[in-house]
């Protein structure tokens, strides 16, 4: 099965501080987000907007949701495989294992690591590189 990010629902437990962001778009719980409140994503079209957050609830444009630096993902994902590198795929808001193409200039910054089928851990906020453990 392929890596696969639905993009909703799912659990997320925060790594280090929460901390208020208010929206400028409309986010899910989960999300990789842009330090100006909007979905990430690495495609060269869109900006990128790089990945600064995770959202850890969901919200509209002018609403105010907690983020954090870094989270544990699950059940938004599947198809995974334990160790692969993670990034903020070209769809706005949703992770990949597959590396963005650097040759087009989108922005392929390693932003986690999948610990299983279902399950990714995301360290955005001051490390732009994750190490499989």
């Amino acid at each position: 099965m392929a890596f696969a990010d639905s993009g909703a629902h799912g659990t997320v437990f925060a790594i280090g501080l929460e901390i208020p962001v208010t929206l400028t778009g409309t986010v899910a719980k989960g999300d990789p987000i842009s330090a100006t409140g909007v979905r990430a994503d690495a495609d060269v079209a869109a900006g990128p907007l790089h990945a600064d957050l995770v959202a850890l609830e969901a919200g509209s444009s002018g609403g105010v949701i907690k983020a954090a630096g870094g989270a544990v993902i699950s059940g938004r994902i599947s198809g995974a495989t334990k160790g692969n590198k993670v990034y903020a795929s070209a769809t706005a808001g949703t992770y990949t294992e597959t590396k963005p193409d650097a040759a087009i200039g989108d922005a392929t910054t390693e932003i986690g690591v999948s610990l299983a089928a279902d399950m990714i851990l995301v360290l955005i906020a001051g490390n732009r590189s994750v190490k499989a453990a």
